[in-house]
């Protein structure tokens, strides 16, 4: 996944770099649901002085809101591509349409 996320910034190979966290985060989200979490999870700021205490002490409220908008973000990227300035759009684009001709 953290190649992924590198390979996004200069736009290589990005449909597979997308498609990579995708299947992690939608994992994520898999065992989020199952997991019994709410989508949307309360606000930490609103919620009464030690009313929360996580597994590894006092943090946010769990919930599968994140790794669902990583899911829609990676389906969006993978759908639209890297983009006009982007290494895949430069240099791996126009290397692959002259190894295919």
């Amino acid at each position: 996944m953290w190649g992924a996320g590198i390979a996004l910034i200069p736009g290589v190979f990005t449909t597979l770099a997308a498609l990579a966290i995708l299947v992690s985060m939608a994992y994520a989200m898999v065992l989020e649901v199952v997991g019994g979490t709410p989508f949307i999870a309360p606000d930490p700021y609103q919620l009464p002085k030690g009313d929360y205490d996580g597994p590894m002490g006092t943090g946010e409220p769990p919930s599968w809101e994140k790794a669902a908008m990583y899911v829609v973000m990676c389906l969006v990227v993978m759908a639209c591509g890297g983009g006009l300035f982007s290494l895949d759009s430069t240099v791996v684009g126009p290397l692959i349409s002259s190894l295919l001709a």
